[in-house]
């Protein structure tokens, strides 16, 4: 880490022979947003490095979005005019070079936010990949990038994947043929303790970039990590190896004699993203747990983004599981086939009753009337076949009927915009622990072919005396608010479900698929 530099202002020779006088500072120091003025450059050679104005490769240079894991909620820095920081990572090993300077310091008054420590920060965040030496990070170059890559080679087990063509037109199969550049994925212990100190100089990069993410307790053995890497010849026969993202998966043990993979961390460097190696590397995990026959394979408290990937994955998936595709367009008839004078065209018998509360019609009707729920034989199949967990085939189903619909008929559109809303309010009853309140609610719901038979109603089959979902208190100036509420949940979800229809048939061309 370079020495903490205070950048000296420019004389002017109107400056020349004037008194100096005493500044006097009446601003307060309300902080600078840390995101803002701490700059990232991943660096492969030493001769990427420049002292001023960052990499010679603008697009390798970005700015963290979470520093507020290290400063405090507000993510401010305090006390400094004029900063600028530069952190050098080297792109396989993790090292890093911090180059700290500023115009001036704020003469802080009592009342007023301690300076905040750089060096100390800069330390909390990179721990003990934090290099204070320019000359022992740049020897980092040779020694520690030539271990880890054969620690790769020789420690990782390498699993193959396919190659695609993003929406942004990047081949990495092309790319590799045209410039000497071939991308990889491998699976590496943590048991390993070289393997886990240099997850340990990952780790600060998923901090500052995935929003409420947590380290993981490195010492248990049950994790693994996967590694996408990308190789590339340089003139003169060298060669260097950069890490793009990665991922770590812990097994958890399920009974009698198998185990669950769950994804717990997993970040693509900016620089890499929206080119598939999020995809490739979940991907890569699922098939880890095919091979094995792992029980399925889930995701801790994913972002949006996750999700978003995650869904499009595995309705890809899906689409070519070769039992799946008979029952989307048997459940697709069935929901155009659905009296709408039923009001209801969703059954939630599938799910059974959770706190004895149910979304239904007055009137009974047969299990799974509308086909809006898988088969239960069918989810099987998919987990066993798979490894995909029976909430995540049904986030799945529902983007493949919508996939499937005709969009010729909007009375079959309409009905699977109730059943949508249905689903969502069921879901709402599972999540709460409270009784529902006595009686019925209608709540409309938007619909192009006759107003009268657009709502659903919500009954409790088993009353009591507490509150729950849409009580009686909502009479009055609360209901139009519940109303809303749900009202912008079914908006919501089905945005991400025509979002990722859209997306879906891109990868599927971009993957070979039919």
């Amino acid at each position: 880490m370079a020495p903490v530099k205070r950048i000296e202002p420019e004389k002017t020779k109107a400056d020349e022979g004037k008194p100096k006088r005493r500044k006097v500072a009446f601003a307060i120091d309300t902080g600078i947003e840390a995101n803002d003025y701490i700059t990232l450059h991943l660096v492969s050679t030493p001769e990427e490095m420049r002292d001023a104005g960052g990499v010679e490769d603008k697009s390798l240079s970005f700015n963290p979005e979470y520093v507020q894991h290290f400063v405090g909620e507000h993510g401010k820095i305090y006390g400094y005019k004029g900063l600028k920081i530069d952190v050098w990572l080297n792109a396989l090993s993790f090292h890093a070079y911090v180059d700290i300077k500023y115009e001036s310091k704020v003469e802080a008054r009592k009342s007023e936010k301690k300076t905040t420590d750089l060096t100390d920060l800069m330390k909390r965040i990179f721990g003990r990949g934090l290099v204070e030496d320019r000359n022992a990070f740049i020897q980092s170059f040779s020694s520690s990038s030539q271990s880890i890559e054969s620690m790769i080679d020789n420690e990782g087990e390498r699993i193959a994947t396919r190659e695609i063509l993003t929406d942004k037109g990047l081949s990495a199969q092309g790319d590799s043929e045209r410039l000497g550049v071939s991308s990889e994925i491998f699976r590496l212990e943590l048991s390993n303790p070289q393997i886990r100190d240099w997850h340990a100089r990952l780790e600060p990069l998923v901090l500052l970039f995935v929003e409420g993410s947590q380290p993981i307790e490195q010492d248990d053995p049950k994790w693994e990590m996967y590694i996408r890497v990308q190789r590339e010849s340089l003139s003169g026969g060298s060669a260097v190896c950069r890490l793009l993202g990665f991922c770590t998966v812990y097994r958890f043990y399920h009974y009698p004699d198998t185990t669950r993979l769950r994804i717990s961390q997993i970040l693509v460097f900016p620089p890499y993203q929206a080119k598939g190696h999020g995809l490739l590397l979940l991907e890569a995990v699922n098939k880890t747990a095919v091979s094995r026959d792992s029980y399925d394979v889930t995701v801790e408290e994913p972002s949006e983004s996750l999700q978003e990937l995650r869904d499009c994955m595995d309705t890809i998936r899906l689409l070519s599981f070769e039992p799946v595709m008979p029952a989307v367009k048997s459940a697709v008839q069935k929901l155009k086939e659905a009296n709408p004078s039923d009001k209801s065209v969703a059954d939630h018998s599938l799910e059974g009753n959770v706190n004895n509360e149910t979304v239904t019609t007055s009137s009974a009707k047969p299990k799974n009337k509308s086909g809006w729920f898988p088969p239960p034989g069918l989810v099987e199949e998919v987990r066993q076949h798979l490894k995909i967990s029976k909430k995540q085939f049904k986030r799945c189903w529902e983007i493949l009927l919508y996939l499937n619909l005709d969009r010729s008929d909007s009375q079959c559109e309409d009905k699977y915009h109730i059943s949508l809303m249905e689903q969502i309010m069921s879901e709402l009853f599972d999540k709460s622990s409270e009784k529902s309140a006595k009686g019925k609610r209608v709540i409309d719901i938007d619909n192009e072919y006759d107003n009268s038979k657009t709502f659903i109603m919500v009954r409790t089959r088993n009353p009591g005396n507490g509150e729950g979902f849409l009580p009686e208190a909502l009479e009055g100036g609360m209901e139009v608010s519940q109303e809303d509420q749900l009202k912008s949940l079914f908006e919501e979800r089905l945005d991400e479900i025509t979002e990722i229809a859209e997306k879906v048939p891109r990868l599927c061309k971009a993957l070979q698929m039919p």
